[in-house]
């Protein structure tokens, strides 16, 4: 900003160099047909010039730049006048003049009589103040520009560190996303390993399952065979015992009536035997009629006894025979 207002002042400080008012006139007039901060082009090449100039006409410039921003290029009469006469002494102090003591020391009013009295000191001075509004509002414009040159660069400063961020953050997440890529394709190999041999376990699980199914099978098809065979045993067992049951009963029943007609029989002789004695004997004594009476029931009920003997010794071989079906087969042949 300061180079831009160190160059509107070049020509006023070139008066001590030989430019006058004419050459700084004719340049003005051209300037208030410049718009914005185009105005500062025709005086750029002047810049070298103006750096060279010496201290005083700085710090008059380095103030007036300072008072245009302050106020918004807007300088009072006697803002525009101090500063016209300051400039003025910075020429006088350039080309070896000595300074008015009036305007060293004195009031506003009594400097500008003694420059007017000088012909040259009063028309510097007045170049100065009659390009001091144009000047001022270059310097405000220019001031302006930097302010948004500034923040421009603020801006340009922000989105700068905003990219490094946000590439460090790329960069992260590319470095975080290459991680997590070699760590699922590991974690997808390794579940590709363990499906892998889980499903060799698991096939080679099946098929021991399989062949122990089929021994199942085999066994379980060998069961119902026998079992079909021991039933067809027993129905074969089953049908001989009912048989011989039978058989057993008929002859039981044959012998029982059998024995039961002896029985009688033997009964109806003895009863004859004793009726022929008793009637052909009546002169036997009474004792032994009786004692042949108790022979003959001896005799009778031996009989007996032997036969029911022999019927239970069948009985009991007919109910181990059936016992011992029961045990192996299963079937009770009851026998009557």
């Amino acid at each position: 900003m300061q180079y831009w207002l160190m160059i509107a002042f070049v020509c006023l400080l070139l008066q001590a160099d030989g430019c006058f008012a004419s050459s700084l006139k004719a340049q003005l007039s051209v300037a208030p047909k410049a718009e914005g901060l185009m105005e500062f082009d025709s005086i750029i090449q002047v810049f070298q010039t103006l750096s060279r100039k010496p201290t005083c006409h700085q710090s008059v410039i380095y103030s007036l730049m300072a008072q245009c921003e302050l106020q918004n290029s807007v300088l009072s009469m006697d803002e525009r006048i101090q500063f016209s006469t300051r400039l003025t002494m910075c020429d006088l102090e350039h080309a070896d003049i000595t300074v008015p003591s009036e305007c060293l020391r004195g009031s506003q009013q009594k400097c500008l009589a003694t420059l007017e009295d000088n012909s040259a000191w009063w028309l510097a001075f007045v170049s100065y103040y009659r390009d001091m509004d144009r000047l001022c509002k270059s310097a405000f414009l220019e001031y302006e520009k930097q302010n948004a040159l500034e923040l421009n660069k603020n801006i340009t400063r922000i989105q700068k560190r905003l990219l490094e961020v946000l590439q460090e953050k790329l960069t992260e997440q590319e470095i975080s996303l290459e991680l997590m890529q070699d760590t699922t394709a590991t974690s997808v190999k390794r579940l590709e390993q363990i499906i892998t041999s889980s499903q060799s376990s698991v096939i080679m699980d099946m098929e021991q399952q399989t062949a122990q199914l089929q021994k199942l099978q085999n066994s379980f098809d060998l069961l119902t065979q026998y079992q079909s065979e021991v039933l067809d045993s027993e129905a074969f067992a089953s049908n001989k015992l009912e048989l011989l049951r039978e058989n057993v009963n008929g002859l039981l029943s044959a012998y029982s009536s059998q024995m039961n007609a002896l029985a009688n029989i033997a009964n109806r002789g003895l009863q004859s035997l004793a009726d022929e004695v008793s009637k052909h004997q009546t002169n036997l004594q009474e004792s032994a009629v009786q004692d042949a009476k108790i022979f003959a029931n001896e005799v009778v009920h031996t009989y007996r006894n032997s036969m029911a003997q022999t019927k239970n010794d069948l009985m009991n071989f007919m109910k181990s025979q059936q016992s011992l079906t029961e045990f192996y087969f299963g079937t009770t042949c009851r026998m009557e």
